[in-house]
């Protein structure tokens, strides 16, 4: 339950970080057009490029936490797409684990720089801006991509296929007596780890998620259990583009998908939403 509610809250934190991401790139915007246009007239906006630098700076760091739980990072896969999912999932978890190693020593860095400079006074030559607000704001930025990076690793090495095994030992149950169901990253881990399974599952239910990494997915399907997704069309944390993206996706893969896209619903699960997942389920049992 703790790490279920501290997901939701990592989620949202890192989106909203984002999206304040997204307003100092327009600011940049439009400072930068200002200071173009000024310059025509000989009369440029005096320490624009200092304020572009830091508003620079601030964007990167804002926006990383998102893409990181996300998962939406550039990754180079044309050696370890040749190798087993086993080994590939291996290699993911060391690549996790030295990605936390070197954000948190960035973070210990960024706080310590920041700290420094309060009683230095240290700022900005032209504007005098005090650089430690800027420092401090990426350092806390920079704990949220360190904690998106931990639930990601937490997820791979205790839950999942571990946790379904538990599930089938105790109650005695097969593949497809179970539904695999989950919402935002739960429905993405469910979507992970049910169309990987050696066998198929009775089906699956996600909301509001999306398929990662559908490159690594495809190469890694070894079932076509029957999927239903649904999601909010008014969805702000996980665009309901994605329940489109996903739906391609399965039917180019051979996996039966149904879908429903929820009118003025956002990133939650409605009544209608829990009913129409219920019918689908009680009609495969």
């Amino acid at each position: 339950m703790i790490s279920k509610s501290y997901n939701n809250f990592n989620e949202r934190a890192t989106l909203w970080l984002a999206q304040l991401g997204s307003l100092g790139l327009a600011l940049m915007m439009f400072l930068t057009l200002g200071d173009v246009v000024g310059r025509a007239f000989n009369h440029p906006i005096t320490g624009a490029v200092e304020v572009t630098e830091l508003i620079m700076g601030l964007m990167i760091y804002l926006g990383v936490g998102y893409t990181t739980f996300l998962k939406g990072h550039i990754r180079v896969d044309i050696l370890i797409s040749n190798f087993s999912a086993k080994t590939q999932a291996i290699l993911d978890t060391i690549t996790g684990i030295i990605a936390l190693a070197i954000t948190t020593l960035i973070t210990w860095q960024l706080f310590r720089v920041a700290l420094a400079q309060i009683p230095n006074e240290d700022t900005t030559q032209i504007w005098e801006l005090s650089l430690w607000p800027f420092g401090l704001v990426m350092a806390l930025a920079s704990i949220l991509m360190s904690t998106a990076l931990i639930l990601h690793i937490f997820a791979k090495m205790l839950y999942q296929q571990k946790f379904i095994n538990e599930i089938k030992q105790e109650f005695k149950l097969s593949n497809n007596q179970i539904c695999l169901s989950g919402f935002s990253q739960g429905c993405m881990m469910s979507l992970n780890v049910g169309l990987t399974s050696e066998e198929k599952f009775l089906c699956i239910v996600g909301f509001s998620g999306k398929i990662i990494n559908q490159k690594d997915l495809k190469n890694r399907i070894k079932n076509n259990t029957e999927t239903l997704l649904i999601h909010g069309e008014a969805d702000q944390i996980v665009s309901s583009t994605h329940l489109l993206e996903a739906k391609d996706f399965l039917i180019r893969n051979n996996v039966k998908v149904d879908t429903l896209l929820i009118k003025n619903c956002d990133h939650h699960i409605p009544i209608e939403a829990s009913s129409t997942a219920l019918n689908f389920i009680l009609k495969k049992i």
